[in-house]
């Protein structure tokens, strides 16, 4: 939950950036990223999909030029992540709406409405949580990581200190 909160207030506040600072470079980026993720759901690669948001979440950063905000998210995420990734696997993730999402960003960014893209990512991150709630409900989801878990590495007992003069 901490990591989905920084995530979500880092990036929408980055989108509303990216409406002030946004160059006709920029848009035409973002609208080419936005043909590519079309592109890989027409063909059902989800995995290029993946790709490609990850693509478009990457440029809001490059744009507002804040690549350090970017990199704190990467670690405040990295659980998010895992949980998005089981769901692109399993094609759970509703990546029409997903996409749409994205189209409403940039949309609002090309507009230059920083409250809009603003508001507009909220709303798509906002799926994030709905997600993580439903799949921390889930009873395949639990079996599935118990099975994991069984079949996983041994667990190892405390570690013991070793006591001064040991090597």
């Amino acid at each position: 939950n901490e990591g989905y909160f920084i995530w979500r207030s880092l990036e929408a506040a980055c989108a509303a950036e990216v409406a002030l600072k946004r160059t006709m470079d920029d848009i035409y980026y973002l609208r080419e990223n936005l043909s590519k993720q079309k592109e890989a759901l027409d063909t059902g690669d989800y995995l290029g999909f993946y790709h490609s948001d990850n693509q478009f979440h990457d440029a809001m950063f490059r744009i507002a030029g804040y690549p350090s905000a970017k990199s704190l998210i990467e670690t405040a995420k990295f659980e998010v992540d895992r949980i998005r990734n089981l769901k692109m696997r399993d094609r759970l993730a509703p990546v029409q709406e997903v996409h749409g999402e994205h189209v409403a960003v940039v949309d609002a960014i090309a507009k230059r409405d920083s409250s809009a893209a603003h508001s507009c990512m909220m709303n798509h991150l906002s799926r994030v949580k709905d997600a993580l709630e439903s799949l921390a409900n889930s009873q395949e989801l639990w079996e599935l990581f118990h099975l994991m878990n069984k079949n996983g590495p041994a667990r190892r007992g405390p570690h013991k200190a070793k006591s001064r003069g040991q090597a």
